[in-house]
């Protein structure tokens, strides 16, 4: 009965209803999250004290790993591992302030029966999340292996081959298009979400067994990549989520988010070879793409994502381009901010304690009902050049700065708007090449218009290829920590190298 709703909705009008989920309103995945599954369930394995302060090696923070199954995700006709299990880590320092807010990393990972529970010594993020309760007096949890995988796919056209992350991703994809999108819960976005609400029920449960004090009911997710999608629709659909912080996931408004990526680049870039290689990108102009977009885009559910948001990107994503923001940021509610953190790439390597960092203080500062920060922006392009005007109406903030990158600083950079570290190989199919596009600092192409209140960013038209710049603005919290945010990208000239791909032949594309 809901798929056929689901559908009839569609055909009578979808695009204002099911573009736009409120709250008053469900879609497939509303339905999908919300529905009981029995197979929930959790038990503690493994308890550590641990100096999560990293000073005076005095232990300071207790961890507990639990196994957790939270679903049935469809059955073994589907996926060889329909039932989910996850290892989730719970730390909870020796000194807490905070009990009814708390912080969730949602991390990949493997179910394989060798697989051993993570440990403060063979998982980094263990000790990032005890470091994280430590510092923000709270509970943290770390879940891990979002989605289950590997899997086999019978019904697939390879029922044989071990897939894991977007391997299966791209499959459901295919499957919900091709079968008309009679089925929203074989897409994996579904089952990635809700375990991460079951996770949710977990650490509120589990907390409170520890210190009755706690009385968790807000959480604060983030996760990179498949793991910031996962983010970004946990917070459409579970009203706990306070405040979120997706990172380098981008294609909100999906379909034509991902068309400027075709016209960027010419084709798809070699990251999305799993969707490629499943026939998937040849559909990106269908309705029944459309269809799935409302199910799992968050911008499908922009009505209901009221909370403060972090959006954090890499400037040289092989997934998703730094600009990808300007077309639907925009269109967000609530507090935003975005953080374009410049030379890394989607794995974020060489940014990861500035990233905890500026989540540390973003956590704080949403906690604990400090007023956030207030800046807007305007970008420009005119006669040859282009300008980001940046205003800062009530909070002085203690650094402004600009950072540009040039795509004909890459391999194919004059003739592609590509601002990626690596690009796919055209000497050796299948490899990838550095693709050296360096974002460098300049202090002299920003100028205070109004003291303390405006400034303006301003770069001229490079020779050949594509700039982009964005200004970075630091504020400081009443903690003193400082916060980290940026415009969006401004890239000059405002052309596109590459026309619209059309028809399903030629959206089929390459890779480059």
């Amino acid at each position: 009965m809901e798929t056929r709703v689901f559908l009839v909705l569609l055909l009578l009008g979808g695009e204002a209803i099911g573009a736009n989920w409120d709250w008053g309103t469900r879609s497939p995945l509303d339905n999908y999250v919300n529905r009981e599954d029995n197979t929930y369930t959790w038990s503690l394995l493994e308890t550590y004290r641990v100096d999560a302060g990293n000073a005076d090696e005095i232990e300071d923070t207790t961890v507990y790993v639990l196994n957790m199954t939270s679903q049935t995700w469809k059955d073994g006709n589907y996926s060889s591992r329909p039932v989910w299990y996850h290892h989730l880590t719970i730390a909870i320092p020796d000194e807490v302030t905070e009990f009814e807010h708390s912080f969730m990393w949602i991390g990949g990972g493997r179910n394989r029966e060798i697989d051993e529970p993570p440990t403060p010594d063979s998982d980094t993020f263990v000790m990032a999340t005890a470091s994280f309760a430590f510092e923000t007096q709270s509970c943290a949890s770390y879940l891990k292996q979002i989605p289950n995988q590997p899997v086999f796919l019978p019904m697939s056209d390879d029922p044989s081959r071990s897939r894991s992350e977007d391997a299966i991703i791209a499959w459901t994809w295919r499957y919900f298009i091709e079968t008309n999108g009679t089925d929203p819960d074989v897409l994996l976005r579904n089952p990635m979400t809700k375990a991460v609400m079951r996770a949710f029920d977990t650490v509120t449960t589990f907390a409170q067994q520890q210190n009755t004090r706690f009385n968790i009911q807000k959480f604060l997710p983030s996760g990179a990549s498949k793991r910031g999608w996962t983010t970004w629709m946990v917070g459409c659909v579970d009203r706990r989520v306070f405040a979120m912080a997706p990172i380098v996931l981008s294609v909100l408004k999906l379909q034509e988010t991902v068309n400027y990526h075709y016209r960027a680049y010419g084709g798809w870039s070699f990251a999305f070879n799993d969707y490629w290689s499943q026939n998937v990108t040849q559909y990106i102009n269908d309705p029944r793409t459309k269809m799935m977009a409302d199910v799992i885009d968050p911008y499908s559910y922009r009505t209901r994502l009221t909370m403060p948001k972090m959006v954090i990107q890499a400037t040289g994503d092989e997934f998703f381009r730094p600009d990808e923001p300007n077309v639907w940021f925009h269109d967000l509610l609530g507090p935003k901010y975005l953080w374009i953190v410049e030379n890394t790439h989607h794995g974020l390597t060489f940014a990861e304690l500035d990233i905890f960092n500026n989540m540390v203080s973003f956590f704080g500062s949403t906690t604990k009902n400090y007023t956030l920060p207030e800046f807007n922006w305007t970008l420009s392009q005119s006669d040859g050049s282009g300008a980001i005007d940046v205003f800062t109406p009530q909070q002085i903030p203690l650094r402004v700065s600009t950072w540009y990158g040039e795509s004909a600083d890459g391999l194919r950079g004059d003739i592609r708007r590509d601002f990626r570290w690596a690009v796919a190989s055209e000497e050796f199919p299948g490899e990838v090449d550095i693709n050296p596009v360096v974002w460098d600092e300049d202090t002299l192409a920003i100028e205070e218009i109004v003291e303390d209140r405006h400034w303006r960013a301003t770069f001229n038209e490079p020779a050949e290829g594509w700039l982009g710049f964005f200004v970075e603005v630091v504020f400081e919290n009443d903690d003193g920590d400082e916060l980290e945010f940026t415009t969006e990208l401004n890239v000059i000239p405002p052309t596109w190298p590459f026309p619209a791909c059309g028809s399903p032949e030629a959206c089929k594309g390459t890779i480059v």
